[in-house]
């Protein structure tokens, strides 16, 4: 009975207490971590659709000369696997799949003891949800990068590696990236596209049909 009464909550907290998911609009760091001195307050939102008035396309020439310094989706991928070989103690690499246009879905797991099971929170980092963000791309890279060398040096990494599992994703639309624009290249925008509380209120009356 009482696991009856927790569905039915979740279900009816679902349905009555929906929420919109919140992301940027359409509109430096190499890939060795080297902060390369250039900012700017519009960075956050790099690219822009690529059907513009001729004003939009000089502001989207001069936001393509800010992002020169971002890496790209194969730089990306070379910053991973150099920074897994450099910290193989405590890091792997593994794949969760593939974008639309095949580019691989890198993800650097951190720990003490990584690819086993231990009693441990683990947390994941998803940067690069919208293809116009990247600035999570480096981020993420800069985390994996500060973690890696001060493990063993630093109080707080050794005590984050130690006692947490991180999976860092940089990039889960490298797709968005590489095309400029906010949705992948079937022009889905990611943040949306993750099951809403609608569906999941389903989900939970299915549960307590079938319990």
């Amino acid at each position: 009975m009482n696991l009856f009464f927790f569905f039915f909550s979740l279900l009816f907290s679902s349905l009555f207490n929906l929420s919109v998911a919140r992301g940027g609009f359409p509109s430096s760091i190499n890939a060795s971590g080297v902060v390369n001195g250039s900012f700017a307050a519009s960075a956050r939102h790099l690219f822009a659709d690529t059907k513009v008035s001729l004003a939009e396309q000089v502001q989207l020439k001069r936001l393509e000369e800010l992002a020169k310094d971002y890496m790209s989706n194969s730089d990306l991928e070379n910053a991973l696997m150099s920074l897994n070989r450099r910290c193989s103690g405590i890091s792997r690499v593994y794949s969760i799949g593939k974008s639309v246009q095949g580019v691989p879905l890198w993800v650097m797991e951190i720990s003490d003891k990584p690819s086993k099971e231990e009693a441990e929170p683990a947390f994941k980092y998803i940067g690069n949800v919208h293809g116009d963000e990247p600035v999570g791309r480096e981020l993420l890279i800069l985390l994996a990068n500060w973690l890696c060398d001060n493990y063993m040096k630093d109080p707080l990494a050794t005590l984050v590696v130690d006692n947490v599992h991180l999976h860092i994703l940089p990039s889960m639309n490298p797709d968005g990236f590489s095309l400029r624009r906010r949705g992948n290249a079937n022009n889905i925008d990611l943040n949306r596209d993750f099951p809403d509380q609608v569906s999941l209120g389903i989900l939970y009356y299915w549960i307590l049909c079938y319990l």
